[in-house]
Order: structure tokens, then sequence, then C-alpha cells
């Protein structure tokens, strides 16, 4: 395992459960899969779709927000 992949497994096991399993999800479908096209769910697509809204009203967050963010999951 590459340390980075190790880096990634120590921030995501402090978060809550529902994300752990997001992520988890994520990854083994990215592993079964040569591709990069990632299937998403119902629920993923409609809040893409209200993020892709938000983003075309100009309602969107500097960069020093969003390494802000990043930073509270130590991304």
């Amino acid at each position: 395992m590459t340390e980075l992949l190790k880096q990634a497994f120590a921030v995501a096991s402090v978060l809550p459960d529902h994300q752990q399993d997001e992520i988890a999800r994520v990854l083994l479908e990215m592993a079964r899969d040569d591709s990069e096209v990632i299937a998403l769910t119902p629920d993923e697509r409609a809040e893409l779709a209200l993020a892709l809204e938000e983003v075309a009203r100009g309602e969107t967050v500097s960069l020093e927000e969003a390494k802000a963010g990043w930073a509270k999951y130590g991304i």
C-alpha cells in the first residue's frame, strides 16, 4: 500500500460511517473498472445537478474557502 493511500485511509477513518461508505463504494468501483467512468446513484445525480445550477448562478466559493474546507479533512 502506498503512503498516499495510507494517508487517505487515515483521513477517511475518522469520517462518519455514511461518508466512509461513499468513499468505499467509489474506491471499489474504481478498482474493479479500468474505465474512468463512475456510475452515480440517483441521489448523487440530483446533488450534481444542484451543484451545477449553483455554479451557473455564480454561487461558488473562493479558492481560499475551498482549501479551508479541504484542510478540515486533512486533504
